[in-house]
């Protein structure tokens, strides 16, 4: 904890400023006067590494993707040794508190100069209020209702209620896509969508930066050039390729597997096609991933979708299922959902890694590279928010009010922690009404409410609200 000023300041403490968005975000710039505008503050980070995930910058007008790193003064990322730290190599902003007046910019390992914005200068309180205001906060955390006032409605005003933040959940995802769309066209959209949803939590970054790295479009043009049959060996050689995964083996190492030896000569031939470095290996996940989930089985299942919307690409092939006549939201739903399966064929139904010959096979066979559960993910943080941009900026009332539809009655998700856990909240001791989270919507509505209101137990805001939306 630093004192200035007779000020005592925790670290965790300035975590709170910049969640809470306690800025005055018209004013922003960093110290060497760069404009700044948070798109997105990105994800608190209880682990190891820096303070926010994946935050969405605009710097003088430049979109930037990164983590952010917080502290209470400029030299603390050189105390800390962040500057020889692999994990701080996405940090694209330093924010600290106070500026030091003798203090070098941040710099990551490889040497990049990280821009820097003092908070201080741009409070929208004095420290002492926000303090305050922090401190009654944390109390108002503890003080826990027995009974959540929600779950005392009637069926149909939960149900209401749930549809409503669902379709504000989906709002929010959709405003992040639309300001993308200023960079990209919708085919790499959805594209880099689908990548970060392979990503999970442990490699959506990693995921992303492959998606940068090898452009959509840029492979279906290498595509053209190979017959049907071997176009996926060909896209899987290079998203593996360019993720780092086929770098050729030293002599010492055991022969690689023949497939992967195919893989490694295809990629040697395609990479001389494109300037630059393969990502590095090392920067992928393994660790506490199950074995399906591994991100090399879901590149070669991103390399499968690759080739199947070649011809017609992600967006076109999408619309076409919308405007099918006769069909009903339920088997639009089932038919959106099998689009983004990918089934495991040849090495990788019993594999799971780049593996050499001596390797044993897994005895687990594997169905899918992307399955029911990762393909639904897909549809409803991916594809129905980008499919509203594209309603709304072609102003087709029409298909809005059917993408609207299909959202609302597409069926419900595998069940997270944060779902499992609201429901408890929120519907408890009325189990009878469990029953009414039966669609993805009504899962994301709860994941909002949760967000919004319980996380800080902000019950009376949230029956406020309740009340906003039933007059509307």
């Amino acid at each position: 904890m630093l004192v200035r000023d007779k000020i005592r300041i925790a670290e965790s403490f300035l975590y709170h400023i910049w969640d809470g968005g306690h800025l005055k975000k018209e004013l922003l710039q960093t110290t060497a006067g760069k404009r700044v505008e948070i798109i997105s503050k990105g994800k608190w980070n209880v682990d190891a590494g820096p303070d926010f995930r994946e935050a969405i910058l605009k710097m003088d007008g430049e979109l930037m993707r990164g983590d952010v790193e917080i502290h209470t003064q400029e030299s603390d990322w050189f105390a800390h040794k962040h500057q020889d730290d692999p994990k701080y190599e996405n940090v694209i902003l330093h924010a600290v508190l106070w500026a030091n007046e003798k203090s070098s910019p941040a710099v990551t390992r490889s040497g990049r100069e990280i821009s820097t914005l003092i908070l201080s200068d741009f409070l929208d309180e004095s420290l002492e209020r926000l303090q305050v205001r922090v401190e009654k906060e944390s109390y108002l955390e503890k003080e826990k209702p027995s009974i959540c006032l929600l779950g005392k409605r009637t069926a149909a005003e939960i149900s209401e209620t749930l549809d409503y933040w669902g379709l504000e959940r989906i709002r929010v995802k959709k405003e992040r896509f639309r300001e993308e769309l200023n960079y990209f066209n919708y085919d790499q959209l959805i594209y880099q969508g689908i990548m970060e949803a392979l990503g999970y939590s442990k490699n959506q970054r990693q995921f992303l930066k492959l998606a940068l790295k090898m452009p959509v479009e840029a492979m279906w043009e290498i595509l053209q050039s190979y017959s049907a049959e071997k176009r996926v060996l060909v896209a899987q050689a290079l998203l593996l390729g360019a993720a780092g995964f086929l770098e050729e083996t030293s002599q010492k190492t055991p022969v690689p597997h023949e497939y992967v030896r195919t893989l490694q000569k295809m990629w040697g031939l395609l990479s001389q096609t494109f300037e630059f470095e393969p990502l590095p290996k090392h920067e992928w996940q393994f660790f506490r991933l199950r074995p399906a989930n591994f991100p090399t089985v879901r590149i070669a299942g991103m390399a499968s979708l690759v080739v199947k919307f070649s011809e017609r690409g992600f967006h076109a092939g999408v619309l076409d299922l919308f405007n099918t006549e006769n069909a009903s939201f339920r088997q639009l739903g089932k038919h959106l959902r099998d689009l983004f399966m990918a089934p495991a064929q040849g090495y990788w139904e019993n594999h799971f890694q780049l593996q050499n010959e001596l390797s044993r096979h897994s005895r687990y066979r594997l169905k899918h590279l992307i399955g029911t559960s990762r393909s639904n993910e897909i549809m409803v943080n991916v594809i129905f928010p980008i499919l509203m941009v594209f309603a709304d900026e072609t102003g087709d009332e029409a298909l809005s009010v059917k993408i609207k539809e299909a959202y609302l009655y597409y069926p419900k998700l595998q069940e997270n922690e944060i779902i499992r856990a609201i429901k408890v909240q929120v519907l408890s001791p009325n189990e009878e009404k469990l029953h009414l989270v039966h669609s993805a919507a009504r899962q994301q509505g709860l994941i909002h409410i949760y967000k919004s209101f319980c996380r800080s137990w902000k019950c009376s805001e949230c029956m406020q609200a309740i009340k906003e939306n039933t007059r509307r």
